[in-house]
């Protein structure tokens, strides 16, 4: 028998990411735009009334499908945490090789400070 609660883990639900390929093309070519060493983030208002993700974790950029798994689980995760501070916003997180060599601390404090500017 199953309690309804799943494993303990956190999932985001499909209307808090972006699915369609018409969604990642519209934020992908928004003018709003930061990045880091680790990142390039793209968005655009969506108003829809909560934040939504997708993301780009390249075989050429991150390399090993053990690293690509590990950024995309750590984006999701901050994402995840800070989604209720955040506006209205279709959110396209693209990856930059200097994530493969960054530590877990490294990758949130980088995405910490991302979040922020698209706050602002």
């Amino acid at each position: 028998m199953t309690s309804g609660i799943t494993s303990g883990r956190a999932v985001l639900r499909a209307g808090q990411k972006l699915c369609t390929a018409a969604e990642f093309e519209r934020a992908r070519k928004s003018r709003s735009r930061q990045s880091n060493s680790l990142f390039s983030v793209q968005w655009i208002e969506n108003g829809l009334g909560g934040a939504r993700i997708g993301m780009a974790v390249g075989v050429r950029a991150v390399g090993a499908a053990v690293t690509r798994n590990r950024v995309r689980r750590l984006i999701r995760e901050s994402f995840r945490l800070r989604r209720q501070e955040l506006p209205a916003v279709d959110i396209f997180v693209i990856a930059r090789s200097g994530v493969r060599s960054a530590s877990n601390a490294q990758v949130f404090a980088s995405l910490e400070r991302l979040w922020r500017e698209i706050r602002a």
